[in-house]
């Protein structure tokens, strides 16, 4: 015992205070490089948190309590409770000061006390204070950055084509809302958007097959210039919407057909593309309705329009779902 104590204090003395005792597992750790700062510690990280409230936030929440705890002094049998507790409110906030280290989550502790507090006013004056309090709390919602509204696969972006489509579609003959994916995030989901637009008032004998077929193109933006270049010439010529990642086109299934010949011909400078999308919406719309009834506008069959249970034939340039 008398050794390892020994043993002890010379390790002791030969460690520079502070410093951590070699293991068998450690490894050498390099000195930083010139121009490269070193990692700040995890004290030092949360010292200054990156969500602190504003001063000006921690005075309004502060108020507020107090506020409630006035209310109670107000009251005879709500006095004793609210005075002890706003004294203790008030030995937290002093300390708070002093630390600087005073957070809304501190005067949380105090909101069932002052809950009790606003419930000892009474009547006219009661509603009046809970008015008050809700109006100087309300806060308007933060804008919401132009570039997100414009993120493919985002709600906003899906009731942005809807109303789009059902300006430049409504009144004609029926629509089928499917899916052409080259590369980069599908811009809306073709099922979504048939739903969209039966929740804007269309009939569901409009949204099926036997009309136009509404095409939602998406591919990343050095491939949906190739695809542009190489654009067939029997392939569709309304263009409803586009964007840098994607483009919506309208057209008979002929026109579809031939640009979905197109986009999966071998050789092209693009990625293999998958179709389909609209049998989430139709199946919902028109449950009698079978997977055969969407194979006349692609040029291939694919899992889209193979019958239930067949698989889908793989051949060199087939498209795939």
């Amino acid at each position: 015992r008398r050794g390892r104590r020994q043993e002890q204090r010379e390790g002791r003395a030969a460690a520079p205070p502070g410093a951590a005792l070699p293991s068998s597992a450690s490894q050498p750790v390099a000195a930083p490089t010139a121009g490269v700062s070193a990692p700040a510690s995890p004290t030092a990280a949360r010292a200054a948190p990156a969500s602190d409230p504003s001063p000006g936030a921690r005075t309004r929440a502060a108020l507020g309590v107090a506020l409630a705890f006035a209310v109670g002094l107000a009251g005879r049998r709500s006095r004793p409770l609210a005075a002890g507790t706003l004294a203790s409110l008030a030995l937290l906030a002093g300390a708070g000061a002093l630390t600087g280290h005073l957070r809304p989550y501190h005067l949380a502790l105090f909101t069932g006390p002052a809950l009790v507090g606003l419930g000892s006013a009474r009547g006219r004056g009661g509603a009046a204070l809970a008015l008050l309090l809700a109006a100087a709390s309300a806060r308007l919602p933060p804008a919401v950055p132009a570039r997100a509204l414009a993120r493919p696969g985002t709600l906003a972006v899906e009731s942005r084509l809807g109303a789009r489509l059902d300006a430049a579609l409504r009144g004609g003959p029926s629509v089928v809302v499917d899916g052409a994916w080259v590369s980069a995030s599908p811009v809306a989901e073709p099922g979504a958007l048939l739903l969209d637009l039966h929740l804007r008032g269309w009939p569901v004998e409009r949204l099926r097959p036997g009309g136009l077929v509404v095409v939602l193109l998406s591919a990343e933006r050095a491939d949906l210039a190739a695809i542009r270049a190489r654009w067939p010439a029997g392939g569709p010529r309304r263009v409803l919407d586009r964007g840098d990642r994607h483009l919506v086109v309208v057209g008979t299934p002929a026109e579809v057909r031939a640009l979905g010949e197109a986009l999966a011909a071998e050789g092209a400078p693009w990625p293999r593309p998958r179709f389909g999308g609209a049998w989430d919406g139709l199946a919902v719309l028109h449950p009698e309705l079978r997977l055969e009834d969407l194979a006349g506008w692609w040029p291939e069959k694919s899992e889209e329009s193979a019958a239930p249970g067949e698989r889908p034939a793989e051949a060199p340039g087939t498209a795939e779902r």
